[in-house]
């Protein structure tokens, strides 16, 4: 956040390579969260299979 923090305070205008750097990096953690998301097992719900809950 800090490029972002230059900009707003100072009106530096951040360059492409920061631009894209940037967009590489989220890009990167939302692939990553994305991937980690469909990993995760589901839990299953009682009554689900067709079986009565134990209540």
């Amino acid at each position: 956040l800090g490029p972002i923090w230059v900009w707003l305070v100072h009106s530096e205008v951040p360059s492409v390579r920061t631009i894209v750097g940037g967009a590489v990096v989220v890009t990167a953690l939302l692939v990553h969260i994305g991937l980690e998301f469909k990993r995760q097992p589901r839990p299953q719900r009682p009554g689900v299979t067709g079986l009565p809950s134990p209540n």
